[in-house]
């Protein structure tokens, strides 16, 4: 049985602050019926499934969180050794990904410690300084051109709401950048996240989910 108090918590603490310091620079998705996004999808058809519920639909965005390799264009990602524990409220863990900058579409290396609200069905994503020689440890293929960027850090609240037959999606980004939104590079970074962020939809996460769900329940199965 999970209890917090979400807000007492320090990850959501840490959150929330973001939010006030850097409230120029949060970017959100519009909130996503999943079903509507799925219902006609010719591969969720497919698939044989057109549908999600609230749990399955949380189920997928903690495997993301896990593997997000499989739902999102991140190249390869590692939990680092000894991070994951489980917690009153549900679970943590520190992650470390190859993943495309937000702001040029570069490969670059981020770490995220990462908090998993079982009650509240929300995940919170707190970015982290990278180290690279830790980095080398989990990566053949990292290098240190993915550290010539140099991104702001970014901290993200993904969860899913709505009602058990009709679950909604949510996400937030706070880019903790102290650059003036005003400064001429700034402003093209932050446009080209916001259109970036503007014309994603999840869709390939709700069918990755299917297909997860599938294969796990295969393997349930055939464990039986």
């Amino acid at each position: 049985m999970f209890t917090s108090n979400y807000i007492k918590t320090s990850a959501a603490r840490e959150f929330e602050q973001s939010r006030l310091q850097y409230s120029r620079q949060i970017f959100s998705k519009k909130e996503e019926d999943i079903n509507s996004l799925i219902k006609e999808n010719e591969d969720a058809k497919a698939l044989g499934k057109t549908r999600l519920n609230k749990e399955e639909a949380w189920q997928g965005l903690k495997w993301k969180a896990e593997t997000p390799e499989k739902y999102i264009p991140v190249k390869e990602s590692a939990i680092i050794t000894g991070s994951r524990r489980n917690t009153e409220y549900g679970e943590t863990f520190i992650r470390l990904t190859i993943q495309p900058s937000f702001a040029t579409g570069n490969l670059i290396l981020v770490k995220e410690e990462i908090h998993i609200y079982e009650n509240e069905k929300k995940i919170i994503f707190l970015g982290r300084e990278v180290n690279f020689e830790e980095v080398k440890k989990y990566f053949q293929q990292a290098n240190e051109n993915m550290l010539l960027e140099k991104p702001a850090l970014f901290n993200v609240e993904h969860a899913v709401k709505g009602t058990e037959d009709e679950p909604i999606a949510t996400w937030q980004m706070v880019r903790r950048s102290d650059i003036d939104p005003e400064n001429n590079e700034e402003a093209q970074r932050i446009f080209r996240i916001k259109n970036l962020i503007d014309n994603v939809q999840g869709t390939e996460i709700y069918l990755q989910t299917i297909k997860q769900l599938s294969e796990t329940n295969k393997c349930t199965l055939q464990n039986k």
